[in-house]
């Protein structure tokens, strides 16, 4: 799935890994020349609309017998993961 904003591209893929757990890989990029910092309106926007394809992500893999997710994260060149727990509040 690819959201395209005026400043920014998501992208959030899933698949399905043999243990069951529901691999989620998010990326939102931001135009050229545009660097947000911490607490600026465009980072906000852009993580936002990652979080909302990582929980779309999520439910799809659900539906696909996926039991545990793992969700790697890429925000401006800056990689993080979010843990499951958060995940399940996300969904619930």
């Amino acid at each position: 799935m690819t959201d395209t904003e005026k400043d920014f591209i998501t992208r959030v893929t899933g698949s399905l890994a043999d243990d069951g757990v529901w691999q989620i890989d998010a990326t939102v990029t931001f135009r050229d020349g545009l660097d947000p910092q911490p607490g600026d309106e465009l980072l906000g926007a852009g993580r936002l609309a990652l979080l909302k394809g990582i929980v779309k992500e999520g439910l799809r893999g659900r539906s696909l017998g996926a039991t545990r997710v793992r969700v790697r994260m890429e925000i401006a060149g800056r990689v993080s993961h979010l843990s499951p727990d958060a995940f399940e509040e996300l969904v619930h």
